[in-house]
């Protein structure tokens, strides 16, 4: 059973690889599904799971909620929460979620502190995806069609909004290398080859158990 967990700083194509090393090996891809399973969990309409009333938060939380309404580069959602929850529900029911696909069947996961949440599954593989901060603005500028400057404020929101995830839910700081199994630089190798090193890594790590 092979899990990968891949953190990605925003800007890059982290969903898109992710999805790609898991068609790899036949095995779930854990990235929008969450929302909806979360919805189910709270007896909530995805609509709500996924409403963008930032209104519905206050403080630390409406930095971290801020992620829901910002599609990533692929259009994935880099995170949703419930606005009929607080932080701790959700941090709970996302957990389940995502430890109950690891031991039954399981799967890449990107995000959502992946690297801690599943940090007691034998033969995980962890993966942080780097990059320059001015190559992903430029490459959210170019995906999106907007001009760098709002490139980049939306790049520093979700930076910030990714460490206050990190820091407040976990307290860790989820850039941290000594974290992970595998540390690469997308903006140097690209997308095809990024996946190819995880998964010749995944593969070396099944083979070693």
């Amino acid at each position: 059973m092979t899990v990968i967990t891949i953190a990605s700083a925003f800007g890059l194509r982290g969903s898109h690889i992710g999805a790609t090393v898991a068609r790899t090996f036949g095995i779930p891809f854990v990235d929008r599904a969450i929302p909806r399973a979360i919805a189910r969990d709270l007896g909530l309409p995805i609509e709500t799971v996924m409403a963008q009333d930032g209104k519905a938060a206050t403080g630390i939380w409406r930095i971290i909620s801020a992620m829901a309404v910002i599609p990533d580069i692929t259009g994935t959602e880099v995170m949703a929460h419930s606005m009929g929850a607080d932080h701790a529900t959700y941090k709970e029911k996302t957990e389940k979620i995502m430890l109950e696909t690891a031991r039954s069947s399981g799967g890449v996961f990107v995000g959502r502190a992946g690297v801690l949440v599943l940090r007691e599954i034998p033969g995980a593989l962890h993966v942080r995806l780097t990059g320059p901060r001015e190559q992903r603005i430029a490459a959210f500028a170019a995906a999106k069609k907007i001009s760098e400057k709002d490139a980049r404020e939306v790049v520093e929101t979700i930076d910030k909004a990714r460490a206050a995830y990190g820091r407040t839910l976990y307290r860790t700081d989820l850039t941290d290398d000594s974290l992970y199994d595998l540390v690469l630089s997308e903006a140097r190798f690209g997308e095809e080859a990024t996946a190819e090193l995880i998964t010749t890594a995944a593969r070396a790590r099944d083979r070693s158990r």
